[in-house]
């Protein structure tokens, strides 16, 4: 959220405006590195704030900073000294505005308002010819590289390589965790009620401190984020695949889609829910679903980030129903092309999908974010297995549509897939 500030001592505000950002998502900054941000300001006449706009002011400065509730600069990496950014005009577009904005490592992630001032004065005289405030709300986060995990609850145990982490309470007021030892407790509090708490903490147990544990309050859940600018620490931290059984149906959970093997190539899996029902194992009558994720990086990221919460995101993919008759004729139909993205859980035919875990980076530049790894959790009834397959080493049941489906199972088919282009697709 962008707010404009009303000026005092009776000057005419000039207005300041952030570029490149939509003013309902705000700033994202990352820590440990250094963000561009560039601002434009036009005069309360009406033209571009720079000096020769007026003739009275010999001093014209922009700045940028950080700022409680009562508007004092505040010290976020904590080095004893207040956190003010000078901004440097464009020397080819009068009025316009850059901050280059460095963020430490020691930097808590959550929220902040940055508020620049705009000031032309006599200094001389010390008259304000003109000035003006914008106040923007921005977003910290922890590291260049996150691990996000989404609905975590009371009880809820992680064990992320070699970092165990047990919740123990979870609330809008914060958290109480164990890391390790069961009896070894960290309270992390919310203090400034941003919705965002968290503590640094050693990732990988080689006791040097590396990254922060988080905590977000999304409505009425909460995520829990790991933030790291060590890039192999956080590719150990993806959790390993499980199961569970409750009542009539089993969800398999943190299944890849998509992983990154360089942070420049992918691997892309296709999961496959395979009918062991008593049917199915007949030979009669087996319905199979095919989970098979897009490539290229336009499926795979994020598109609105504020407050610590992932808005919007794209995860791609095109589920695929085969019912197979008899072993020999299949009828396929799509009930799903698109974005499975849900910060809850998304109902498609007989299965249930919500993301589980994703690794992400967040680029500030650019506006957006890359998905590195998702996983998912996928709920079936107890009569299905899973299969986990890559590029075209698919296992089908009944005719293999690589080899091109039958003049039956053609007829008989729902949709059209293109199971070639599908399975193979374009790399980044």
């Amino acid at each position: 959220m962008v707010v404009m500030l009303a000026t005092t001592n009776n000057v005419q505000s000039a207005t300041v405006t952030m570029r490149g950002t939509p003013e309902s998502e705000g700033l994202v900054l990352v820590s440990n590195s250094t963000t561009e941000v560039t601002f434009s300001v036009i005069s309360s006449s009406g033209d571009p704030f720079t000096l020769a706009t007026f003739p009275t002011a010999d001093m014209i400065t922009v700045t940028a900073e950080l700022v409680d509730d009562y508007g004092n600069a505040l010290d976020i990496d904590n080095d004893g000294i207040a956190d003010i950014w000078n901004c440097i005009e464009d020397p080819d577009v009068p009025g316009l505005w850059k901050a280059n904005i460095t963020i430490g490592v020691d930097s808590e992630p959550g929220i902040y308002l940055l508020k620049i001032k705009a000031l032309a004065k006599n200094s001389t005289t010390d008259e304000i010819i003109d000035q003006g405030n914008l106040t923007v709300e921005t977003l910290i986060l922890g590291g260049q590289y996150a691990i996000q995990f989404f609905n975590v609850k009371e009880d809820d145990r992680f064990e992320l390589g070699s970092l165990d982490i047990r919740i123990g309470a979870l609330s809008d007021l914060g958290s109480i965790v164990s890391i390790g030892d069961i009896t070894d407790t960290l309270t992390l509090r919310d203090n400034n009620a941003d919705g965002v708490w968290g503590q640094r903490i050693d990732v990988n147990n080689d006791g040097s401190i590396d990254g922060w544990l988080t905590f977000i309050q999304n409505g009425d859940n909460y995520d829990m984020i790991l933030f790291t600018n060590n890039q192999s620490l956080i590719d150990s931290l993806m959790p390993e695949e499980s199961f569970k059984i409750r009542g009539d149906e089993i969800t398999f959970r943190n299944r890849l889609l998509r992983e990154t093997r360089d942070y420049r190539h992918f691997n892309y899996y296709t999961q496959i829910l395979w009918d062991n029902s008593f049917w199915a194992n007949a030979g009669l009558k087996a319905t199979d679903y095919y989970i098979v994720p897009y490539k290229g990086r336009e499926n795979w990221k994020i598109t609105q980030f504020s407050n610590g919460r992932i808005l919007s995101a794209v995860m791609r993919v095109k589920i695929v129903k085969r019912t197979t008759i008899l072993g020999l004729f299949t009828r396929e139909e799509v009930p799903l092309d698109g974005n499975i993205w849900t910060t809850n859980t998304k109902r498609v035919d007989e299965l249930s999908l919500q993301p589980r875990a994703i690794l992400w980076s967040w680029y500030p530049s650019a506006g957006y974010g890359v998905i590195w790894k998702a996983a998912v959790d996928i709920t079936a009834t107890k009569g299905y297995s899973i299969k986990q397959k890559q590029d075209y080493n698919v296992e089908f049941r009944g005719d293999n549509p690589l080899d091109g489906l039958n003049w039956l199972s053609r007829q008989l088919s729902k949709d059209h897939v293109d199971w070639w282009k599908l399975l193979g697709g374009d790399e980044e």
